[in-house]
């Protein structure tokens, strides 16, 4: 065996128990101390938790309360403390105060005899009045509630005694509560009868309808007879909770678990137990659904459906934010109900019939929600869905992998996490059966509560049940944990941990944004905003939100798109740096991209000071809406020719400030919206690098200058410009694509000494022209009309070597400065009204010399008699308006239509066309169509074969088609060739009906039931004139637009009994 020696001085009580009476004023306790000291030393004892209040009932000599030290000299072989009794008037039990020994000086030893029980004897008599009903939580529908009063001794005469009423906040007699007898006034008396051994008061509580937080109201013993005393639980509570407030609308991050003990079978019995608690009261009638079914246990976004799902009610009265709860799991009877702090819960399993939640040995998961729908599927298909509601918390004591869900190994025991929870929920690294939050418990925001529990670092596991309920925090006590007031807000960017968008706990709320939450980055933020960072939990990633915001301050942080990555913003994404000095930037990287409703890029003051770059290859930058640049901001597509990006547009470039505010290099814009698109620039000319209009609606307009320095790619949709809003093509850009779905619908400037082709034309046709053999670096205008060029600009006077010029078209060539070169012209049908089969040598380059029209030659042609080229003979050394002519009564350009009419009349449409004169002439044929492009034979009328006077033609659709229709000649000569007139559009329509505007291939046109002679007018966005009224014609009436310049206006007609507008864009 073994034992201990002890060779010095040692101390012990001299007995084990010692008392006296209260009224004995002192008692002192005795210690032997053996062998004698050999030095002063001393020795603490420590007072224990006994029936007796230290400073109520005794103190110490030396002082407590809880431990004193006491001092013994050289060569003592005993010591001794005094207790000091304090004799009070109320009958009250014998107390006990524990003494232990608990430490010593080095040269003094603790012995075996080291604990003494000291009692206090009472001495009293006196009759002492107590509550023995200390507390009474109901909900306000519970009614009458009893509170018991206790006497000690029970012999003792009759009585009263006063009970003071104080209400807490919110509290009204009389509306709340009230009390038998009446307190109404503040207090009320209780009478008593003698040698009573209780009396009691009822308080009723009121069921009201108003939603009210939980009250409470405190009854005192404020006095009793002569001879009475009041003793210490001379205080009772009547805690009333409301069943009115609205149930608690709970939210990810607004629920977190603290402890889970998944195996209690060890301790009680085969039980489990769960404790949590909530940022937000929980009031009556607030739901929440529990399951411990696993996330995609077999089938993607399914959860499984063998295991139990439950939804729990709160019937009790509210519990307070950061009161802990906990739920016991049973595996027999009701399955869960509440623990602590009470059980005012109900439970109704909403699983498949038979299922329970029982959570497993070795690993399982639980699952908190709110809300929605819980599908409980087909038994054992694990089908189940729960859809429209919100997944709270997630907490799995699976060790080792915790979110990995199997159909087959473990399955019971095995869950993936569900999307939006990544923030809200635990599984500790060294999870078993018995986990416990062990860390902080100060007051903390919800935000960094959730980060704490967030922390593995914070929890401890244990291996069995009897530790869990030993060590930690006793979650079962229901203790309140201190939440410092503050809200979270969803979007806001904080960078807490490092730079990725897709770390929960870098966003405020801990919530990663989803398509509907407003982003914003601001000088708040610790860190840099990073979509799908390289090194982060999802590099290459697709980042989503409904508006992005990046605002400066007194601080600046960047986003940024990574390598491969996604971002998709709804809404507007904004950068406004509105007051650092500092530049903020947004950049997109390689093969990344942003896409954004809209973008808007500001400062505060002139100093470009916010960024948005997308100047590396693949970056690509999508914008469905307007992109704006106002003053401060900047956009930047490229820096050299191995770095640069793309931008596509949906909506207007809106630039109002420098050109240097965007820089273009080796960038690309791609305008691509489905309606009309504005370029807005306020400087004096928008410099674009590459340029490519690739629309499936609308046109581009627009309102300043613009330059292209490297390529206009023309692939569909047509950009609108005048000679104050040009396009300049500089030195070395090319055009390309152009064709008659996308061309150049204005003048087009080009700097250069190269062979060009200018991609012009007009309404939805493409009619270019060109220059070639240059002798100096020019510049030069084109434009494309297609008019009867005699009528515009003059008439072909004979004799000369011409024999006839286009009746058709023409174009404007002229030079702004430089050198001279050779003019290069187009023809095409139907536009360029008729080139001979054979006769293609016969054609000839026309210009107008100021009073008649030149021949410039044949200096070489392409193509067919369908579409080709021809360029002058020479080089052009003058400029002005060019067209097609002919030296031979070939090549007819055209037949000379003077007028082809389409009126309603009636229930028919009468149709009238006249020519000046005709050349191999063999037929008309009437053609109608419903959509201006596709037309359907009607009728053929003879034609006059060769003519040079007017002929007049007329006939009639006797069966014209309903709503909108076009119509249009086609003429034949006697060889087969055809060629089409332009198309004329009439409206069948209901005699009420509104002005319509038709857009055909030779103007725009006005359908209208005013009568012949009423009034036109033509005003601008202002509502001012834009030019001379007119007076109308029946029917479809074209518009006076060819003098304006290009924008929306407005038509007005006018008979002097009513008035009716519509816009159109010209």
């Amino acid at each position: 065996g073994s034992h201990t020696m002890t060779c010095g001085p040692t101390v012990n009580f001299s007995a084990a128990t010692s008392a006296a009476l209260e009224n004995a004023v002192t008692a002192t306790i005795n210690l032997t101390i053996s062998p004698a000291t050999t030095a002063a030393e001393t020795f603490t004892v420590t007072i224990g938790a006994g029936t007796a209040t230290y400073g109520t009932d005794y103190s110490t000599t030396p002082a407590g309360p809880s431990t004193f030290v006491v001092n013994v000299p050289l060569g003592a072989t005993s010591a001794s403390f005094t207790v000091t009794l304090i004799n009070d008037a109320i009958t009250e039990g014998d107390e006990t105060v524990p003494f232990t020994i608990t430490g010593s000086s080095g040269g003094l030893s603790i012995g075996s005899s080291s604990s003494h029980v000291f009692t206090i004897t009472d001495d009293d008599n006196t009759p002492t009045i107590d509550f023995s009903t200390l507390n009474i939580t109901v909900l306000e529908t519970a009614g009458a509630q009893t509170f018991t009063l206790s006497f000690l001794p029970t012999t003792h005469p009759s009585g009263s005694l006063t009970i003071q009423v104080t209400n807490g906040p919110g509290v009204v007699y009389g509306s709340d509560y009230t009390t038998t007898p009446a307190g109404g006034s503040g207090t009320f008396v209780v009478s008593f009868g003698p040698n009573v051994a209780s009396v009691s008061f009822t308080a009723t509580v009121i069921n009201d309808v108003l939603a009210e937080s939980t009250e409470t109201v405190t009854f005192t013993i404020l006095s009793v007879p002569v001879g009475f005393a009041i003793g210490a639980n001379n205080t009772a509570t009547l805690v009333i909770g409301d069943n009115d407030s609205p149930p608690a609308v709970l939210l990810p991050g607004d629920l977190a678990i603290v402890g889970v003990n998944a195996n209690d079978n060890g301790c009680s019995s085969d039980r489990d137990f769960i404790s949590f608690f909530c940022f937000k009261e929980i009031t009556f009638g607030t739901e929440l659904i529990l399951t411990d079914n696993g996330y995609e246990r077999c089938n993607a976004g399914q959860w499984g459906n063998t295991e139990g799902t439950v939804r729990m009610v709160r019937t009790g009265p509210a519990i307070p934010a950061g009161q802990v709860v906990t739920f016991q799991v049973n595996n027999s009877g009701t399955n869960v109900v509440g623990m602590a702090p009470d059980a005012g819960w109900s439970c109704t399993s909403i699983g498949i019939t038979g299922t329970r939640i029982a959570l497993n040995n070795g690993g399982e998961q639980i699952f908190f929600m709110q809300g929605g729908t819980w599908n409980p599927g087909t038994s054992n298909a694990h089908n189940a869905t729960y859809t429209g509601g919100s997944v709270l918390y997630a907490f799995s004591t699976n060790p080792s992998p915790p979110w990995t869900a199997h159909c087959s190994t473990d399955p019971n025991q095995r869950s993936n996490l569900p999307p939006g929870v990544e923030c809200f929920s635990m599984a500790p690294t060294s999870a078993t059966d018995f986990s416990k939050y062990i860390g902080p418990t100060t007051s903390a925001t919800q935000r960094d509560w959730i980060i704490r529990i967030d922390n593995t670092a914070n929890w401890s596991s244990y291996p069995d049940c009897n530790q869990y309920w030993s060590n930690g925090y006793n979650w079962s006590t229901a203790p309140i944990l201190p939440i410092t007031p503050g809200t979270m807000t969803h979007g806001l960017w904080r960078g807490a941990i490092n730079g990725d968008w897709f770390e929960c706990k870098n966003w405020d709320d801990a919530r990663i944004p989803d398509a509907a939450t407003n982003v914003v980055v601001n000088a708040t933020a610790n860190l840099n905003c990073i979509v799908g960072l390289s090194t982060g939990l999802n590099p290459g990633g697709t980042g989503v939100c409904a508006t992005f915001s990046q605002v400066g301050g007194t601080g600046t942080k960047h986003m940024i798109v990574d390598v491969n990555s996604t971002l998709n913003v709804g809404g507007l994404f904004r950068i406004d740096n509105t007051g650092s000095a500092s530049t903020l930037y947004s950049t997109v990287s390689t093969n990344a991209t942003l896409n954004a409703g809209s973008v808007e890029i500001r400062g505060y003051d002139a100093t470009v000071r916010s960024i948005l770059r997308a100047q590396s290859i693949g970056g690509v930058i999508d914008v469905g809406g307007n992109l704006t640049i106002d003053q401060g901001g900047s956009l930047v597509l490229g820096v050299n020719s191995t770095n640069y990006g793309t931008c596509h547009l949906g909506g207007n470039f809106i630039n109002t400030q420098g050109e240097l505010n965007f820089d273009e290099n080796y960038g690309r814009v791609v305008m691509d919206g489905t309606g009309d698109q504005y370029i807005q620039n306020s400087n004096p000319v928008e410099n674009f690098y590459d340029l490519q209009v690739n629309k499936p609606g609308g046109d581009v307009y627009l309102t300043a200058p613009i330059a292209i320095r490297h390529q206009l790619d023309l692939t569909q949709g047509r950009i609108f410009s005048t000679p104050t809003d040009l396009v300049t093509l500089n030195s070395g850009a090319t055009a390309i694509n152009a064709s008659d779905a996308s061309f150049v619908h204005g003048p087009l400037a080009r700097v250069g000494n190269t062979p060009f082709t200018f991609p012009v034309g007009k309404g939805t046709s493409y009619r270019p022209c060109g220059l070639l053999d240059y002798t100096a670096s020019s510049t030069f205008t084109a434009e494309y009309f297609p008019v009867n060029p005699e009528t515009a600009i003059g008439p072909l006077v004979l004799p000369t070597t011409l024999h006839h010029i286009s009746h058709c078209e023409y174009w404007t060539i002229d030079r702004n400065a430089g050198g001279n070169a050779r003019v290069q012209l187009s023809w095409d049908t139907p536009e360029s009204c008729g080139v001979t089969n054979g006769a293609l040598f016969e054609l000839r380059v026309a210009r107008w010399n100021g009073s008649n029209w030149d021949d410039r030659g044949n200096g070489g042609y392409t193509g067919t008699f369908t579409a080709g080229t021809i360029v002058s003979a020479a080089v052009e050394t003058a400029f002005s308006p060019w067209t097609l002519a002919s030296v031979t009564a070939n090549n007819p350009l055209p037949i000379e239509l003077l007028s082809f009419t389409a009126t309603p009349n009636g229930s028919q449409v009468d149709l009238r066309w006249s020519t000046a004169s005709e050349q191999d002439n063999a037929f008309f044929t009437v053609e109608r169509g419903t959509d201006g492009n596709t037309f359907d034979a009607l009728w053929q009328v003879p034609g006059a074969g060769n003519s040079q006077t007017v002929q007049e033609y007329a006939d009639r659709d006797a069966s014209p088609l309903p709503g909108l229709s076009y119509y249009r000649l086609r003429q034949t000569d006697f060889d087969g060739t055809t060629t089409v007139s332009p198309a004329v559009p009439v409206l069948f329509r209901d005699p009420q009906g509104h002005l319509t505007v038709v857009y055909g291939t030779d103007g725009t046109f006005v359908q209208h039931d005013f009568a012949a002679g009423s009034t036109m007018e033509v005003l601008d966005a202002t509502g001012r004139m834009a030019g001379p009224a007119v007076s109308v014609e029946q029917g479809a009436m074209r518009i006076p637009a060819d003098h304006l310049a290009h924008g929306a206006y407005l038509v007005r007609i006018t008979d002097g009994l009513r008035s009716e507008t519509v816009r159109f864009v010209h």
